[in-house]
């Protein structure tokens, strides 16, 4: 019997994110609740940007830093016809997760860094791919970090599209707001830094803020946690979906936290 059997959790992540989740967990026992804290939608692309993915031929590499840059990247192709099968570029990818977005579009993923965050990728990728002066395409979000980016194009020549737009939720679901106001849950899941400033943004009063359960994916969401002075019970190693459960396993096995309602 799994140590996750009967455990309340709650995913903040994007709905996208939500089915893996679940996947993910139920077989585990676990009751698996969703509140997403961010959306994402296309960002408005100018001249410049859609001159660049028009030109993609001419870029040497393409670094792709989240599975919602895959995504938002092959919709802007298909929005100017664009055919990537056609395109031989050398392709990055930070973390599995992305690099599995890649191949469901059947790209071949040249080379998958696993570090912990993109600042700690840019340090491996410049150490790995030693030629310079190399084109380098980079496909962001509106939120994303400069790490990346600034430290590349010391390097080599960066060009940088923002093609998605990270925002906060809507509306949020009262029925797991008052779960959490009434403490009646086991762990809240934060994937990223912007749904945990959402969450602190949005949240009535009703739920104590700083003393929430909380598991974060990884260091750099951990870090915005910390802003605020509030400590995760746990960060996973690696930031992605999969470590992030492995952690929960391990830390209800160390610490036999057994919580009935």
């Amino acid at each position: 019997m799994s140590v996750l059997k009967d455990k309340i959790l709650i995913n903040t992540g994007a709905d996208t994110k939500f089915a893996k989740m679940k996947a993910l967990l139920e077989p585990k026992g676990a009751i698996v609740y969703n509140l997403p804290m961010i959306r994402t939608q296309p960002a408005k692309m100018d001249r410049k940007q859609q001159k660049i993915l028009g030109n993609i031929t001419k870029f040497d590499w393409i670094i792709f830093t989240s599975t919602n840059a895959v995504r938002y990247f092959f919709y802007w192709l298909d929005k100017q016809n664009i055919q990537y099968s056609k395109v031989h570029l050398n392709t990055a990818a930070i973390g599995r997760a992305t690099a599995d977005e890649l191949k469901k579009y059947d790209i071949n993923v040249d080379y998958i860094g696993t570090a912990k965050d993109s600042k700690q990728f840019a340090k491996d990728f410049l150490n790995d791919v030693t030629s310079c002066g190399k084109r380098i395409l980079l496909p962001v979000g509106n939120l994303a970090e400069k790490h990346l980016y600034n430290t590349l194009k010391e390097v080599h020549i960066i060009e940088k599209i923002t093609l998605y737009n990270t925002l906060e939720p809507i509306s949020m679901n009262s029925e797991i707001i008052d779960l959490i106001s009434r403490e009646q849950y086991d762990m809240l899941l934060f994937l990223s830094p912007s749904a945990f400033k959402n969450f602190m943004a949005k949240a009535p009063e009703t739920v104590s803020k700083y003393a929430l359960n909380i598991a974060s994916i990884g260091s750099t969401t951990t870090k915005e946690i910390n802003k605020y002075g509030i400590r995760p019970l746990l960060t996973a190693e690696h930031p992605n979906i999969v470590n992030l459960v492995n952690s929960l396993e391990e830390y209800y096995i160390e610490n036999n936290k057994l919580k009935t309602y």
